[in-house]
């Protein structure tokens, strides 16, 4: 596995702990300390999870392409 490949999947693991375990966290606990009751919009959480992890890891992989076009160029030179 290279290591845009482990860079990629180390992204979407962080998105998801973010987006689908801490993000709810912080909602249920702010909807409690304002004693409102609270439940999960899941559908939008994993909208949200995979457009974050979808832009991050699109632009990981632009950065890599980058990377490997300006190694190839200076190589010839």
């Amino acid at each position: 596995m290279g290591a845009t490949t482990r860079h990629c999947l180390v992204l979407l693991t962080a998105m998801a702990v973010v987006f689908l375990v801490a993000w709810p966290a912080v909602a249920a606990s702010a909807a409690a300390w304002q004693g409102q009751p609270w439940t999960a919009d899941w559908p939008l959480y994993l909208r949200w999870w995979g457009l974050a992890s979808a832009t991050l890891g699109s632009v990981r992989l632009l950065l890599a392409g980058a990377n490997w076009l300006l190694r190839t160029m200076l190589r010839n030179y």
